[in-house]
């Protein structure tokens, strides 16, 4: 699976803001946002998908400000559970941008 061919590939905006795919530097970023927003969880979960030989970093996308992740996306290609819980395969795993971020709602448009 590949979700960005080429992880030199960056999708510059007009804010300023980089769309990109997540690189090793980025982890503990990631990590810091997903538990940020009240899920200590996912930043678990994300290392896990960020990790697996079948997905990779080429799995996760992140939206920089300078060089501060201020929004991440996981493509799940395949059923993951934990419990009685479970995301069905082919789901994105959305983090919204943080607030402080200059327009902030856009970032996942």
């Amino acid at each position: 699976m590949t979700m960005i061919k080429n992880d030199s590939t960056a999708v510059p905006r007009a804010d300023g803001l980089v769309l990109r795919q997540a690189g090793p530097a980025d982890l503990d970023q990631i990590g810091a946002l997903l538990s940020e927003r009240g899920e200590p969880d996912d930043a678990v979960d994300h290392r896990l998908v960020v990790t697996d030989p079948d997905a990779g970093l080429a799995a996760c996308a992140v939206v920089v400000d300078g060089d501060r992740v201020v929004s991440t996306a996981t493509l799940l290609t395949r059923r993951c559970a934990s419990g009685e819980s479970a995301c069905p395969p082919a789901r994105w795993n959305w983090s919204p941008p943080r607030p402080s971020t200059r327009d902030a709602g856009s970032s996942g448009r």
